[in-house]
């Protein structure tokens, strides 16, 4: 099973930036889990979606009698989900600051595979010929992250001289070029970790945006264009401020806003 879980997964990398593993509810598994496959995340915490839906990544069950299945999921934010955690968190103001994480993370998420599908662009372009980074800074890049690929395909399948002597043939630049190639490939997957954790790792699209001269900021907007944020929310801070209203006047709230806060469309974080 450990086997077919594996291919699974490398057939999910192959044709998906962002891959989330997953584990079923057995607690006493989750050690082992995450040694075997780091920065898992517990079934529960995802919410189910469809795979059009915009921010959707597959999830890959890694453990139990699921193991192997994929299905789609909303990266989730901090704290309990769902209704039943949405009840528990209390206030309307406690309610709406979970679904803000939330949307945050969803956000994230966006900017992040938007950088690495830039990257990949880049490394697969054959006009990439690392011409806009200087040649101390690819292979400072190369020593600090290291290359897609190593020596091995070359000692046990092929003549690592010979390829050698080809590289002297080449120009320096194309050189360099395929050298930025490989560091990008590493990258790119770092990317993929980044987007995958949870509270998503958004300064990793900082420092690689910096790095190739991608406008940060600009990505960043672009997500909150196409993530934004329901104005059904605006009723979560209705609510919190007639009950301090009303608290001010009477010294207690009211029933109906104690009972109904934080109930209405709190079922998730990407409500239109």
């Amino acid at each position: 099973m450990t086997a077919y879980v594996r291919g699974k997964h490398a057939k999910l990398v192959e044709k998906n930036p962002v891959v989330v593993t997953a584990m079923g509810y057995d607690e006493r598994n989750s050690k082992a889990v995450g040694e075997a496959w780091p920065g898992s995340v517990a079934k529960y915490s995802l919410r189910a979606c469809k795979k059009s839906e915009a921010g959707a990544v597959p999830v890959l069950m890694v453990e139990g009698p699921e193991a192997g299945q994929v299905f789609y999921a909303q990266p989730p934010g901090p704290g309990k989900k769902g209704r039943a955690g949405m009840k528990a968190a209390g206030s309307a103001a406690e309610v709406l600051k979970i679904k803000e994480a939330g949307l945050a993370a969803r956000r994230a998420v966006r900017v992040i595979q938007s950088v690495q599908e830039w990257v990949e662009k880049r490394r697969k372009s054959d006009e990439s010929d690392g011409s806009d980074i200087s040649e101390a800074v690819v292979i400072r890049l190369a020593l600090a992250f290291g290359m897609q690929g190593n020596c091995a395909e070359l000692l046990y399948g092929g003549d690592p001289w010979a390829r050698f002597a080809d590289l002297g043939k080449a120009p320096d630049r194309e050189v360099l070029g395929e050298l930025l190639g490989r560091v990008l490939g590493v990258l790119s997957k770092r990317l993929g970790t980044a987007a995958a954790v949870r509270p998503p790792v958004i300064g990793e699209a900082k420092k690689v945006c910096g790095l190739l001269g991608l406008d940060f900021e600009a990505e960043v907007r672009a997500a909150e264009k196409g993530v934004p944020r329901p104005k059904s929310w605006e009723k979560l801070t209705t609510k919190d401020t007639k009950g301090t209203k009303k608290r001010g006047k009477t010294g207690k709230t009211g029933k109906k806003e104690q009972d109904d806060s934080g109930q209405d469309d709190v079922d998730g974080v990407d409500e239109e």
